[in-house]
């Protein structure tokens, strides 16, 4: 957890694989800057603002092992003050805002950048960018219309407008779908997959961009397959549920918590994924 102490992240989404890695973050002890359009992200970041005291006090009460208490006689003896994960406390903060345009795009980075300045042990910046919210109306060519096709495009391919604030050394992650790759794909996800595909030529060219890696930005796609989140369910019969269900190895939807660790492991590894596609699908689309 100290290796995240002090980090702040802005996720967009807190619903369904959103929620799973905010709440994932939060555990390792990094602000959390919570977007989305409802009243869902104040929510979140309530529950997660109540949750912490009582997991502060958990640590706190926590004896230390033999190993952390040597450490520490040692770092008093030298007069050393260092961060610790029983008095340090990560906060989590929402913003309410329609992320559709590169104009509101820029008034959520002030917003979030005004909000980072006040993290405790944080250094006013943003760390790492989750680009995990977006919308997937189903509509075949002949229903579809063009609000539609902007929207979706305006709402999912938001991104890069919040890049270029990024810390040193950040991290982006982008949000596609192994449905770019399914055979199983149905022509109702026309406007979802046309703007999984942009968000992954996007990426693409950002983890070719000096402007960023210069910096030590690192740019990285997840895909996942079928998660068993509201918006992949909804509107689904049981029937096509358990047959996506036997189309994946381990006869299983996808956990959101799955996909949680999978940012996770970006966020540990670093530079070496820059420009990767993670495709975390357990196997049912490769």
């Amino acid at each position: 957890m100290t290796g995240f102490v002090g980090k702040t992240a802005l996720v967009t989404g807190a619903r369904g694989i959103a929620e799973a890695i905010a709440k994932h973050l939060f555990a390792l002890g990094i602000n959390l800057i919570i977007v989305s359009q409802s009243d869902s992200c104040e929510k979140l970041a309530g529950s997660l603002r109540s949750a912490a005291p009582a997991a502060a006090a958990a640590g706190a009460a926590a004896k230390p092992n033999a190993v952390e208490s040597t450490t520490q006689q040692i770092k008093d003896l030298l007069h050393i003050k260092s961060r610790t994960t029983s008095n340090y406390a990560n906060r989590a903060v929402a913003i309410r805002a329609d992320l559709s345009s590169v104009t509101a795009a820029n008034e959520v980075t002030a917003k979030a950048l005004e909000a980072a300045k006040t993290f405790e042990d944080a250094d006013g910046k943003i760390d790492y960018l989750i680009l995990c919210g977006g919308i997937m109306p189903m509509a075949t060519l002949e229903k579809v219309d063009e609000k539609t096709w902007n929207q979706v495009f305006n709402v999912n391919v938001v991104g890069p407008a919040l890049a270029p604030h990024l810390g040193n050394d950040g991290r982006i992650i982008f949000f596609s779908s192994s449905l770019t790759i399914a055979s199983f794909l149905n022509a109702g996800y026309l406007t979802y997959v046309a703007s999984k595909g942009a968000i992954e030529q996007t990426a693409r060219a950002l983890a070719k961009d000096e402007a960023l890696t210069s910096r030590g930005i690192s740019t990285t796609i997840i895909s996942p397959g079928p998660t068993e989140t509201e918006l992949f369910t909804t509107g689904k019969s049981s029937d096509v549920m358990n047959t996506m269900k036997q189309a994946n190895p381990y006869k299983k939807l996808g956990d959101p918590k799955d996909i949680a660790l999978a940012v996770e492991g970006i966020l540990v590894s670093g530079k070496w994924l820059n420009g990767s596609n993670i495709r975390a699908n357990g196997g049912s689309a490769v």
